[in-house]
């Protein structure tokens, strides 16, 4: 049963073409971009697959404040290859490669699927000048989504950071070079 809907599940999206939407554009902004049709009646269809080896598969950032607001930025290539780039207040300063596992790959695939990522809105903002930025981007299936969290980002974003970071504290990071 598990191979027959495994193989109706691909034919299943292509066969309603009329009621879907396919989306090409080039760059980092925030909304979900494919190469192939991506949404039925408005529902994003989130295909898990590997990302290609080169391609950014999951990015989360913190970005500074006026204080004392850990700042930094995890990168995590499609192969598993993970850079941390940490800044002032960061857990660890300067710039460290690591290694993320399948297994946690399919972790952070699943826990944008449970919190809705690819439905969320691009930018949560507000007139607020001291507030560090939380920014999540995630490339699963052929679809690539970026969310800037600063004023009043949902439960789920901010789970999904929290649940990230932790995830991160599990690697293995090796110095490459020190902060200046």
């Amino acid at each position: 049963m598990r191979m027959l809907v495994s193989l109706l599940v691909p034919v299943a999206l292509f066969a309603c073409k009329g009621k879907e939407r396919s989306t090409s554009v080039a760059g980092d902004e925030g909304n979900v971009q494919a190469d192939r049709p991506v949404e039925q009646v408005g529902t994003p269809v989130v295909m898990v697959s590997q990302v290609p080896a080169d391609s950014v598969f999951f990015q989360l950032e913190r970005t500074p404040c006026f204080g004392s607001c850990p700042a930094f930025r995890v990168v995590v290539k499609g192969n598993g290859d993970a850079t941390y780039v940490g800044q002032r207040f960061a857990p660890r300063e300067g710039t460290y490669a690591g290694k993320i596992t399948a297994a946690q790959m399919a972790e952070l695939r699943k826990m944008a699927d449970e919190v809705g990522f690819f439905g969320m809105d691009d930018r949560y903002d507000g007139q607020v000048t001291d507030l560090p930025s939380t920014i999540i981007r995630v490339s699963n299936g052929g679809l690539t989504k970026k969310v800037v969290g600063r004023v009043g980002p949902p439960v789920a974003f901010k789970e999904f950071a929290k649940f990230a970071e932790g995830l991160f504290e599990q690697v293995q990071w090796t110095l490459l070079e020190k902060a200046e």
